[in-house]
């Protein structure tokens, strides 16, 4: 009985695992995208005018308006 438990907790721990290694390539390629509109674009930067969106260190968040990246900028 105590095995037929681990059995399904190792198969349970596996499609975690499977779970987890799809997120991180999902992100790798995420990534790689946008690299490559970071040096295709061109970019446009146009403050995103929300108060939340300015930090108290001086910190706004501003987006492209061609290819749509946020980032954020000090002064």
């Amino acid at each position: 009985k105590e095995n037929e438990e681990l059995r399904e907790e190792l198969k349970r721990l596996e499609g975690v695992e499977d779970y987890v290694l799809s997120i991180e390539r999902d992100n790798k390629s995420l990534r790689k995208l946008l690299n490559e509109k970071e040096t295709v674009c061109e970019h446009d930067w146009q403050p995103e005018w929300v108060k939340s969106y300015i930090t108290s260190d001086g910190g706004q968040k501003v987006r492209c308006r061609k290819c749509l990246i946020v980032k954020w900028i000090y002064d």
